[in-house]
């Protein structure tokens, strides 16, 4: 990898790293897709965790969900971050690991805000159909958020999806000409330049 191929390359984790922590970050919130029995699908999801030594980026959802079903160990999942303001658009894309019970389950979920926990306190699993417009959480939580003895019910029903990125791609955006490198990893990541 030249100097500048390993700084473009930093540069675009460090604002994954720094999207984690800043939730007004452009990068907080990304597109996930796979491909699934049903066709492609994509969604919006809150970056949670990006590590890039480890190559992960992770988001947390409800098993219940379909997204849930979609996503198997193993399935290939595609990330996209795009920011105007930054001019940089990032893809990474790799195999994915699910985790429901393990310390870092229990330390991400001990992290999460009451008002978040509410989301894993649906009565019916994300996804189903309902008659009228609904959260889908008990009544008794439609007007507050749910106390800490309260949001522990909805533990059972949170996971972490972890990709395990192998692919890298950083799209820059520049009057003088854009650029974009790819980054495939393979035991080391090796760069290559690639016309926009």
């Amino acid at each position: 990898m030249s100097p500048e191929q390993k700084e473009t390359f930093n540069n675009a984790w460090q604002e994954l790293l720094l999207a984690v922590r800043n939730r007004k970050h452009p990068f907080r919130v990304g597109i996930v897709a796979n491909s699934s029995v049903l066709g492609p699908e994509a969604r919006t999801v809150v970056l949670r965790y990006a590590e890039r030594d480890e190559r992960i980026l992770r988001f947390h959802t409800d098993i219940r969900s379909q997204k849930f079903e979609s996503i198997q160990n193993g399935t290939r999942l595609a990330w996209v971050f795009q920011s105007p303001q930054l001019k940089l658009q990032i893809r990474a894309s790799g195999p994915c690991s699910i985790e429901t019970d393990t310390l870092e389950v229990d330390q991400a979920w001990t992290e999460t805000q009451l008002l978040s926990r509410r989301c894993y306190l649906a009565t019916t699993a994300p996804g189903s159909f309902v008659e009228h417009p609904t959260g889908g959480f008990p009544e008794y939580l439609t007007d507050r958020e749910p106390t800490e003895e309260e949001s522990e019910l909805g533990r059972d029903n949170f996971c972490l999806v972890n990709t395990h990125v192998d692919t890298f791609d950083v799209y820059s955006l520049a009057f003088t000409g854009h650029t974009r490198c790819t980054y495939q990893f393979d035991e080391i990541w090796q760069a290559s330049w690639v016309v926009p």
